[in-house]
């Protein structure tokens, strides 16, 4: 069915009678795991949709062919595999030492720019001017799209970590690991396809362990935004717990002191630590189920919409709720992230002329109003079905909600980072009974009156 524009559905709520003055805020605990982990930059204005960058890298020195001795007392040089005496291996090599050649290589890379776009449906000034508590509705409202624009920030950072890096570790004995490709990721990460690779065990310490040495090797510690000798992994508080003070294998070691709040991590938005990582907690890190007829992981997201309203009652829209499938998911991306890996661009929208006076938009979630007393037309479109609208508002008393999102994404260092893929699971849920038989019950008596009629006894 068309979309008609005169007329839409109303989702502002009003209530007769009009009684108690409260309205229950929609609250979710959202994270902001993501949002300082990245380095941020403008995107300069007038300089494309794609740039390119050059990364010098240095080769390794040659380590293995030794020092030569030098003494210019008895005219002698000496390499060690045989030597030189007299006046003129003295004049041949005091001056002239053998040299070892030093290189270094370039690697070019392009990264681009991204977009997307969140609105609202109209909304109808003369309707909403008739509704009880029009003002707290419209103020929660406001309130929950700010929530929105945290959501899909922390989202894009995440969904950037794992699409535009060089390889997925696979949790397991066997170290395996799976080149991430153009092919890899369709949609927001929606599907994963790996090849038939699975991860063969839940995240542990001996594991991630094994990235010391080489994290290290790469240059993990040279700069300012990681302690010397911690490494930062981002995971869930589930699997932090599993790793920390649920660990078998630890749980003798810990101190009350050990689980104060605060400490010389807490600045690096640490939240716990085991052996030489820290763990900052993502609430919502991508998991997935495997799909063997598809040979693919499919993700599912932390919520699902459904009707508003409790069972029977009243229903006005709809509203987000836990998703079930997403806390019992079987397979979950961790990270060993630096947050010097990988720059979000910030586009910076700059004036072009005085005489073409362009709207210099916010392009990271800010949400704007189009319409009210400012635009006598402005179209909608419908997510959907794709329908348009022109909307007639010569009256000022019509407009939505929209916000864009805009940037650039380069991973800039990828050898600072292991994207993990592991099993996972909520806490085992062990049966633990009593160990005495319970007592039966007896009749109870709780009555505190006193009988109509009493006599001294």
């Amino acid at each position: 069915m068309s979309w008609d524009c005169s007329s839409y559905y109303s989702y502002i709520a009003d209530r007769t009678p009009h009684w108690t003055e409260e309205l229950l805020q929609d609250w979710f605990p959202t994270d902001d795991a993501w949002i300082g982990a990245v380095m941020s930059e403008p995107w300069g204005a007038f300089t494309g949709t794609q740039h390119v960058r050059d990364r010098l890298h240095m080769a390794a020195p040659d380590l293995s062919q030794g020092w030569n001795q030098f003494d210019t007392q008895s005219m002698l040089t000496n390499n060690g595999l045989g030597t030189a005496t007299g006046e003129a291996a003295a004049c041949t090599t005091a001056c002239t030492p053998p040299e070892i050649c030093v290189a270094w290589g370039l690697t070019r890379s392009t990264f681009d720019r991204w977009r997307t776009s969140y609105t609202t449906r109209p909304f109808c000034f003369d309707e909403i001017n008739t509704r009880a508590l029009a003002k707290k509705q419209l103020g929660e409202i406001i309130s929950g799209l700010k929530d929105i624009s945290r959501m899909v920030q922390s989202d894009r950072h995440r969904y950037a970590s794992a699409v535009f890096i060089d390889k997925i570790y696979l949790a397991g004995n066997g170290l395996a690991t799976v080149d991430v490709t153009g092919a890899t990721f369709t949609g927001a990460a929606t599907t994963m396809d790996l090849g038939g690779a699975l991860p063969t065990s839940e995240l542990t310490i001996q594991y991630l362990q094994r990235f010391y040495e080489p994290l290290q090797a790469e240059g993990y510690f040279k700069n300012k935004y990681v302690p010397n000798g911690v490494f930062k992994l981002i995971t869930d508080p589930i699997t932090s717990q599993q790793l920390t003070t649920g660990n078998p294998a630890l749980i003798a070691n810990y101190r009350f002191t050990d689980f104060q709040e605060g400490g010389k991590l807490f600045k690096y938005g640490m939240s716990a630590a085991i052996g030489n990582f820290g763990i900052t907690w993502d609430m919502w890190p991508m998991r997935f189920y495997y799909d063997e007829f598809a040979a693919v992981f499919r993700r599912v997201f932390p919520y699902v919409n459904v009707a508003a309203g409790a069972t029977g009652g009243p229903t006005m829209g709809i509203k987000k709720t836990v998703n079930t499938q997403y806390l019992l998911a079987p397979y979950q991306l961790s990270q060993v992230w630096h947050p010097a890996a990988m720059k979000r661009y910030t586009v910076d929208l700059a004036s072009v002329n005085p005489e073409m006076p362009f709207l210099t938009r916010d392009l990271l979630g800010k949400w704007n109003f189009i319409g009210g007393n400012k635009d006598r037309f402005f179209k909608v479109i419908d997510p959907i079905s794709g329908d348009e609208c022109l909307i007639d508002n010569k009256r000022g008393n019509q407009g939505a909600f929209w916000a864009d999102f805009e940037d650039g994404m380069e991973m800039q260092r990828p050898e600072l980072v292991r994207q993990i893929l592991h099993l996972r699971e909520p806490g085992c849920v062990v049966d633990q009974v009593p160990c005495s038989v319970a007592p039966a019950y007896i009749t109870q008596d709780y009555s505190g009156c006193l009988p109509l009629c009493q006599s001294l006894t």
